[in-house]
């Protein structure tokens, strides 16, 4: 997150700041405005719920000596009646920056072979969205398999410090030429499919599921697409479904709810 601004937005004179705020923007005389970056793990960073978004968010703050344009006293309190209690702010001017994202993303699998046999090669498949999400399939090990096998797959937000978040994963498809089977559809796994939810560890949440191909598929390879949620660890609103009546009824694929 970066953001740049004006000196006017704060009514400074430039080299005359006296930021009061963990976020401490730096002057850039080139551009000729001030100018602030942070990742999201950092201090100055806080995070929320917004919808279907989540918000990230930093406030930039100026301390009360140093604003131009304004001679109100702040961090004072004031009694009135002997009851009501006022008390200024120990900022002159404060404001807050925020960039919000979908708490929804895609991560796909590359390719991955397979053979109708009791011995195939080794694999391993890894991919990445925005340079952020990444997916693993059978751990990066690349072990033989085959089919009818167990195969984990993990995902997860590759980012380091942001604290008080969770991922679920909401829907997860095999894609076998043109047949698209849901492992896991709105957080429910398949018992059919042997789908079931491993542990999770920080930003990262796992499945396994029974290695399948699609009937009269002839294709050798597949792909594995997962919709993961990004959620706040004190949103009770967020999160996978508890119940097995709440799971989808689709006719074969026998949905559960299950959480690790």
């Amino acid at each position: 997150m970066t953001v740049t601004f004006d000196a006017n937005l704060f009514g400074v004179n430039s080299g005359d700041e006296d930021w009061a705020s963990i976020a401490q923007p730096s002057w850039n005389a080139g551009a000729g405005k001030y100018v602030f970056g942070t990742d999201l793990s950092g201090s100055s960073v806080t995070s929320k719920t917004v919808g279907d978004n989540i918000a990230f968010s930093f406030l930039v703050a100026l301390g009360s000596e140093s604003r131009a344009r304004s001679d109100m006293a702040t961090n004072l309190e004031f009694k009135f009646d002997n009851v009501t209690t006022v008390q200024s702010g120990p900022f002159a001017v404060a404001i807050s920056f925020s960039c919000s994202y979908p708490r929804t993303v895609s991560v796909s699998s590359d390719s991955y072979d397979f053979e109708d046999a009791s011995i195939t090669d080794s694999f391993s498949g890894a991919s990445t969205l925005n340079q952020a999400f990444f997916m693993t399939l059978n751990n990066g090990d690349g072990a033989s398999f085959v089919l009818g096998a167990t195969l984990p797959v993990t995902v997860g937000w590759n980012i380091q410090g942001v604290t008080d978040i969770s991922l679920y994963l909401q829907n997860c498809d095999v894609t076998h030429g043109d047949t698209s089977i849901a492992v896991i559809k709105d957080s429910c796994f398949s018992d059919t499919l042997n789908a079931e939810p491993r542990s999770s560890e920080g930003l990262s949440t796992s499945f396994s599921f029974r290695v399948f191909k699609g009937k009269g598929e002839t294709a050798p390879s597949q792909t594995i697409t997962c919709s993961v949620v990004i959620c706040k660890d004190d949103d009770d609103t967020c999160g996978p479904v508890s119940s097995d009546g709440d799971c989808p009824s689709v006719s074969g694929y026998d949905y559960y709810a299950k959480s690790v």
